[in-house]
């Protein structure tokens, strides 16, 4: 090693797989911690080491309860997330990885912090740790998140893996409870939409959005008039999107099986029909997506007897083909016996065949998203005695196969589409250095 140059040391130390590797050699002599300690070092052994960049899911958005400044209490989401690698198989929890959300955002200032104090923060401490996951861009291999669950103001977009992030400016209008969004990249900027609950999903007559371009640094308010073929249209949950960043899917109750696109290019609203669901009185239980690699959807849903999953055939979502069903008692009898156990309670079973009459019953079985890397798997949550898991269900095997369990403090849990975020970084080096903003802040 004495011989070698210091450039060819560093490309060895680096690709040292441990950073407690990294510190032995750093110890061992001075010229090897000059090296270690040099510039860029240890962005270049995160980007080279870490797990993202196989690609997976993030989950975030266990319920905890959160006491207020005033003493008293709400609801609010876990400010903690963990990663998923794709085809993990059988691995239990241990083999997720735990994000540090906070740590890639730079410290609050003293304003935000008196704001998330102000809305439910219960100390400083926990008003730092308070960062949420708004959407994933997979195909930029970047995070969107917020400063807080509730009335958030404040909005980052980060790179984890090369642990950077740019700060977006102070939301300038008054936040809503209820508020979802997504970030689109194209070559030399990005877009982040916020969209507001109410009107729309609610049956208003107009969908209001919050947009920020980097192009022009600031945000603008926007308001998109409903169509007439969406008259009656009815939603009460977030939308789902696009790993791409590239459109928003409503499904509603009303009208019973359409979806409404709303479309990030051009900032259009559209209706577009999805399968008639099986029979599932809550109409939540059901999920629209994207396939692997973009150009296709898929839907699926979820009762109490049935699951089935559809693809559209071509490019335009209108013709959908039905490409896999089952019945909930052969996923139950393929399954492993421990693992069909934390999702399937003993008077499940013997509800399959009465769940008309059970009206108001739902599965236990939660319908959360797909596999960004591999079509077979279909992620699903259960609930059981104040925990929860989250399992993937093989398309080709047609069983599960339990991928990590969720525990909270105080014995709730909750996870929906909304909290599973898909992640592909298919390449070690730091994409879109272009974009304004990326690369200014170091986390």
């Amino acid at each position: 090693m004495d011989l070698l140059c210091d450039n060819m040391v560093e490309e060895i130390l680096v690709r040292l797989p441990e950073e407690q590797h990294l510190r032995r050699a750093s110890a061992a002599c001075r010229r090897y911690g000059d090296i270690i300690r040099r510039p860029g070092f240890a962005t270049r052994h995160r980007e080279l080491h870490s797990p993202l960049l196989s690609g997976g899911v993030v989950l975030h958005g266990v319920r905890r309860r959160c006491p207020r400044v005033d003493g008293t209490a709400a609801h609010v989401r876990g400010s903690y997330a963990f990663f998923l690698p794709a085809g993990a198989g059988d691995a239990s929890a241990s083999s997720s990885l735990e994000l540090d959300l906070a740590g890639l955002l730079p410290s609050p200032t003293d304003r935000e912090l008196a704001y998330l104090l102000s809305t439910g923060a219960a100390d400083p401490d926990a008003a730092r740790r308070s960062v949420f996951i708004v959407h994933s861009s997979s195909s930029a291999g970047l995070l969107l998140c917020c400063r807080g669950y509730v009335n958030p103001v404040h909005y980052y977009v980060c790179d984890p893996v090369a642990r950077r992030c740019v700060a977006l400016p102070e939301l300038p209008w008054p936040p809503a409870f209820d508020k979802s969004g997504m970030l689109s990249v194209a070559a030399g900027g990005f877009q982040v939409v916020l969209f507001e609950k109410r009107g729309f999903a609610h049956g208003g007559g107009h969908l209001d959005l919050e947009v920020f371009s980097s192009d022009s640094g600031e945000w603008a308010a926007m308001r998109i008039p409903r169509p007439q073929d969406l008259a009656g249209f009815r939603c009460f949950a977030p939308p789902h999107l696009r790993h791409d960043g590239a459109a928003a899917y409503w499904l509603g109750f009303e009208p019973r099986d359409r979806a409404v696109v709303y479309g990030a290019a051009d900032h259009s609203i559209r209706l577009i029909p999805v399968p008639r669901r099986v029979h599932d009185p809550s109409a939540l239980n059901r999920f629209v997506g994207e396939r692997r690699g973009g150009a296709l959807l898929r839907y699926a849903h979820f009762d109490a007897a049935e699951f089935e999953v559809w693809d559209t055939i071509d490019a335009t979502p209108t013709r959908w083909a039905l490409v896999h069903r089952a019945a909930l008692k052969d996923v139950v009898a393929r399954s492993p016996r421990a693992v069909a156990a934390k999702f399937v309670h003993g008077r499940i079973v013997r509800h399959i065949h009465h769940h008309d009459a059970n009206w108001n019953w739902c599965s236990s079985f939660k319908l959360i998203g797909f596999d960004p890397v591999h079509d077979d798997d279909v992620f699903l949550f259960g609930a059981t005695n104040g925990s929860g898991c989250v399992a993937a269900y093989s398309l080709t095997l047609g069983k599960l196969s339990l991928r990590c369990k969720i525990d909270t403090a105080d014995g709730s849990s909750s996870l929906c589409g909304c909290d599973m975020f898909p992640y592909v970084r298919a390449s070690t080096t730091s994409p879109h250095a272009d974009i304004p903003g990326i690369v200014c802040t170091n986390a």
